[in-house]
């Protein structure tokens, strides 16, 4: 080839040079034939190559995703591809009822526990109460309700005829002896035997005798001295 070119416009310069010439292919399609080649080739040479890489099985390398059966996540495909989705269903209904029925069972064994639980607790109060009602028959706690506060009759002002109407009547004797002591007592000391106006005798203030203990009181006294010496 000769080439001729100018650098100004005044001299023209001519130049031969040699030019290799080359062959130019028509790209080929990436068909199924030629993938199928390419991985096939690419098998191959992870199957060959060294350099303390890991071997692996052939059906690893010809099927990575493929399961062994000794595997836990292992499927075959009749199972992979289940299509009974009425049994599905089913199944889950199964589950669902099941669940509900452990539900109600639990909720009835923990309503007959507290059943029993309450059972036991009215049980416990009425053997309670029955023991404390017997107490009160043997104490005769009960029957002091209708017993009057007083041991005589607010109607008669007469005594009862036991212990206590006793023992207040010895009381009673009591309080008015000690007001009569007391009544001469003052006269004597604030009055003398004579009256200033009339100078007559003053009259003294009857004093009676000191009522005595009767001797049921006494022998109360001593059998509850007698008790208390036991009780020590």
């Amino acid at each position: 080839f000769r080439v001729s070119f100018r650098l100004d416009h005044s001299y023209p310069i001519m130049l031969q040079t040699n030019v290799r010439l080359q062959r130019n292919l028509a790209p080929s399609g990436r068909g199924k034939a030629h993938r199928q080649e390419c991985e096939r080739m690419e098998k191959e040479r992870l199957k060959m190559r060294s350099q303390n890489y890991l071997r692996e099985d052939e059906d690893v390398l010809d099927n990575p995703f493929a399961t062994s059966p000794n595997a836990v996540g292992y499927m075959t495909d009749a199972e992979r591809f289940h299509s009974d989705t009425a049994g599905e269903e089913k199944l889950l209904r199964e589950k669902q009822r099941q669940r509900k029925q452990q539900e109600l069972a639990y909720k009835r064994e923990q309503q007959e526990l507290r059943d029993f639980a309450r059972y036991r607790r009215m049980q416990e109060k009425a053997e309670a109460e029955a023991k404390q009602v017997e107490q009160w028959r043997q104490d005769g706690v009960k029957s002091k309700a209708n017993k009057q506060s007083v041991p005589y009759n607010p109607i008669t002002m007469q005594y009862n005829d036991d212990l206590d109407g006793e023992r207040l009547r010895h009381q009673d004797q009591n309080i008015m002896y000690r007001a009569k002591v007391r009544s001469e007592l003052l006269n004597q000391k604030s009055n003398s035997e004579y009256n200033p106006i009339t100078g007559a005798k003053m009259h003294h203030v009857h004093v009676p005798p000191r009522p005595k203990t009767p001797e049921s009181l006494k022998q109360s006294k001593r059998n509850s001295l007698l008790l208390d010496k036991y009780k020590q």
